[in-house]
């Protein structure tokens, strides 16, 4: 691999370097991965089991690269220099260590990385929340268009910690993608919300669905909109629901009485000429609709009914 860029050392960003490392690859026997470079968020010695001196920089080419605080891609007028340019493919820094490397919030050093490729542009933010964005907005809202971007990935796995107003605005995503978990119920249907709201997103031709959270609770939504959370709903009977056949196969929960279903995922598809295309990589429909607890409405949203114009997330 040419780079390996670790965002920050929260251990479900990067736990899993260790396997890439040591992984089995049938065309290179008995070898192990190996990278050109390697830029990290942080101090090295905040991430676990000393990854980056035992395990990544004895399969690395050149020294690790320090990045500084409040670290960016310098700006030249209107002009921006790229962080790395690989081929056509260009990466620009938009922050990392925000707002020292030192910073006891791991979140806010993550790096977010801007990828353009021709026309089309993709902001990979890691856990940056809203202080991280608001740098970013500062830094670069200058340069017309610049943070306006085809794809986006919420910050913080959708949390509404992050994805602030402004950062929507500044971004005007077509289209959104989100990691989401079992125990947090990231991403929030409230941040979900925000770029709904916007008005944005481009549409798929026919409806999928996605899952968002609230206050520890999941809902199911069914939607035209290129909303892309990891595929999974929620299903009220005790032991889980079927995903749509698919080759004779079936995704099933693995969560039992919790009733969580998911599978893998989503991809997108640019070459830099013809427009960005979404492709879900397994089925994104429920067998049954009928047992799909009620979604969420974003003019409308459920917690009004019971608590009045008080948002006990707030």
């Amino acid at each position: 691999m040419d780079w390996l860029l670790l965002t920050h050392p929260d251990q479900d960003h990067c736990n899993r370097v260790g396997a890439l490392v040591n992984a089995n690859y049938p065309d290179y026997p008995k070898k192990k991965l190996r990278f050109g470079n390697l830029a990290f968020a942080g101090q090295r010695t905040e991430y676990e089991d000393n990854l980056i001196d035992k395990v990544i920089c004895p399969q690395l080419a050149a020294a690790p690269q320090l990045l500084a605080d409040r670290a960016h891609s310098s700006i030249s007028g209107k002009t921006v220099k790229p962080f790395i340019e690989c081929g056509d493919v260009k990466a620009y820094l938009l922050s990392a260590n925000y707002p020292t490397r030192d910073a006891s919030n791991t979140n806010a050093k993550s790096i977010v990385l801007m990828f353009e490729l021709g026309k089309h542009k993709v902001i990979l933010p890691g856990d940056a929340e809203h202080a991280t964005e608001k740098e970013i907005i500062k830094n670069f809202g200058h340069i017309d268009g610049f943070l306006k971007v085809f794809a986006l990935k919420l910050g913080h796995h959708g949390s509404e910690a992050a994805s602030s107003q402004d950062w929507v605005t500044a971004t005007s995503p077509k289209a959104i993608f989100s990691s989401s978990d079992f125990v947090w119920a990231h991403p929030y249907c409230k941040t979900i919300c925000r770029f709904v709201q916007a008005g944005t997103l481009s549409s798929f031709p026919d409806d999928v669905w996605y899952c968002c959270g609230h206050r520890d609770i999941y809902y199911n939504n069914t939607t035209t909109l290129n909303i892309c959370t990891n595929l999974r709903y929620y299903v009220k009977s005790p032991a889980g629901e079927y995903l749509e056949e698919l080759d004779g196969g079936m995704w099933r929960s693995i969560y039992g009485d919790a009733g969580n279903t998911f599978g893998v995922q989503w991809q997108l598809y640019c070459d830099g000429v013809r427009d960005p295309s979404i492709i879900a990589t397994d089925s994104v429909r429920p067998a049954d609709a009928s047992k799909i607890p009620e979604g969420w409405d974003c003019k409308h949203p459920p917690y009004l009914a019971a608590v009045g114009d008080d948002d006990p997330s707030e």
